[in-house]
């Protein structure tokens, strides 16, 4: 459902999310303007080239199939490859990746601890100094543990290329410790180059598609370790006790109670299908997201409406600069990987052939209640013009385990995301000179289900808000010419000074 609330206010919904947008100076009448131009430019007809699988890539002549892929998968036309034969319950499972591979990983993992029982140890790292940070032991002290027994490490490579010289700097500065004898470490490397992982004498190697691109890579293999649930062994009931103990007895804390019994460690009946069934319920959320672009007038209507804002309020409102900030834990890191997709996607030279001149907007992300702390002060005050996209979800509960200590929900977190988009877009009233709030900022408040299928959904509505930017923007969203520079000329550089 798609109304028009003011001039300037739009309200959108289906059954995975709500928007609220106030788009001060994107009129009704600036919607239509870019919609001629959106026929003009052919949009519908891009949209079918880039979800049949035509080369829609035109400066490395291939698809992006990450479309292809979402509906291959929940059609049971492609299945999903989980490792289990070297992952153990006494082992630490470490994925090493960096950008897309590693934010789209973080993510999903994060989403799912909520809803798991007992610790999982994972642990996910950019580089040669985070993870020396996890394999140092005297930092460490539960690697020394009998019960855990570590070092016992799965490491999870990711790299498309594997040539990402951060990995890469990883996975050789493991593999001499991983031939000791008192030491157990297992490698998977997921790749779309498995040649180079074999280099490493490297056996065990999960491959996807050469036209997934490393920002939609959370729809393929790439993803498969934020899906890894390996059961921790239970913990004892000295330990359960202990633990009851100390947070019962914490002064001042009127919400906590005895629970009526230990709380009990209950394994996964099949952990093998649980895991397959979680992959496919946010995948599906991503392709209920592509048959809605393709059969929805209404929902097609919304996403143009938040590329057209972008574009307008970026090249006729000099507004460079737009927040995306969660108010949702656990997608808290979410606006990171929204800031990747977005700016490498359409961080582009101008078309020559395009009246718009500039490009793809700063993507400033982050925490809304960390935001809050620190840079909103500027977006309310400050002389700055610009633009905030808000993340929440319509079923975010703060809580403390609520099976041990029966912690009651609250909605903190909604209320400072309704809050802020309004102080954005209005202002408040009944202030001092001195306290005044410009309350000029274009926002868009989106409250989402909170399930891995309504969150595959939204991602998917972002690269869709991208592609149909780039199509009126008349750039390729999916090269990145100005990434691979800097890790030619870093190559260079450690060649000629190492």
């Amino acid at each position: 459902m798609t109304k028009k609330n003011s001039k300037h206010s739009f309200f959108f919904e289906n059954d995975n999310f709500s928007c609220e947008s106030h788009l001060n100076g994107f009129t009704e009448e600036i919607y239509k303007e870019f919609d001629k131009k959106a026929k003009d430019l052919k949009l519908e007809q891009k949209i079918n080239d880039l979800f049949k699988g035509k080369k829609v890539n035109k400066s490395e002549q291939r698809a992006a199939t990450h479309v292809q892929l979402r509906n291959k998968i929940t059609n049971g036309e492609k299945e999903i490859p989980f490792p289990v034969t070297k992952i153990r319950k006494d082992m630490a499972i470490v994925v090493v990746g960096i950008g897309g591979s590693y934010w789209g990983n973080e993510i999903i993992n994060r989403y799912r601890l909520r809803n798991l029982k007992g610790h999982r140890y994972t642990y996910f790292v950019k580089n040669y100094s985070e993870l020396w940070d996890f394999l140092d032991s005297s930092k460490h002290t539960w690697l020394k543990t009998e019960k855990v027994n570590l070092p016992k490490v799965h490491f999870f490579f990711l790299s498309k290329s594997f040539t990402t010289v951060e990995t890469i700097n990883c996975l050789k500065s493991i593999l001499p410790f991983s031939k000791e004898t008192n030491r157990e470490y297992t490698i998977t490397a997921i790749t779309a180059n498995p040649k180079e992982a074999e280099k490493y004498g490297i056996d065990d190697i999960i491959t996807i598609d050469e036209s997934i691109g490393g920002r939609y890579s959370i729809w393929s293999n790439m993803n498969i370790p934020s899906f890894i649930e390996v059961d921790p062994l239970p913990p004892t009931q000295e330990e359960l006790k202990k633990a009851l103990t100390e947070a019962l007895t914490q002064k001042g804390n009127k919400f906590l109670k005895t629970p009526d019994e230990p709380r009990k460690y209950h394994p996964k009946e099949n952990p093998i299908e649980e895991r397959y069934d979680s992959f496919k319920d946010f995948i599906n959320g991503g392709y209920c997201s592509d048959v809605d672009l393709l059969n929805n007038k209404e929902y097609f209507e919304f996403v143009k409406r938040l590329a057209y804002s972008d574009i307008w309020m970026h090249n006729f409102e000099n507004r460079n600069t737009r927040a995306i900030l969660s108010y949702a834990n656990f997608v808290s890191t979410l606006p990171y990987y929204l800031q990747q997709l977005e700016m490498e996607s359409l961080g582009k030279p101008a078309s020559s052939i395009s009246e718009f001149k500039k490009t793809g907007q700063v993507i400033l992300p982050g925490h809304g209640q960390n935001a809050q702390h620190s840079y909103l002060q500027l977006f309310h005050q400050g002389t700055h013009k610009l633009c905030a996209d808000i993340i929440t979800s319509s079923s975010e509960d703060e809580y403390i385990d609520d099976d041990m200590m029966g912690i009651k929900p609250i909605s903190l977190l909604k209320a400072q995301a309704a809050t802020q988009s309004k102080l954005f877009s209005y202002g408040a009233i009944n202030l001092k000179d001195i306290e005044e709030i410009k309350g000029d900022t274009p926002s868009n408040l989106f409250w989402f289900g909170g399930s891995l299928e309504s969150l595959g959904y939204l991602i998917a509505t972002w690269e869709h808000r991208v592609f149909i930017t780039s199509v009126m923007l008349q750039i390729n969203p999916f090269d990145q010419f100005g990434v691979n520079a800097g890790k030619i000329y870093t190559n260079k550089y450690l060649a000629e000074y190492d």
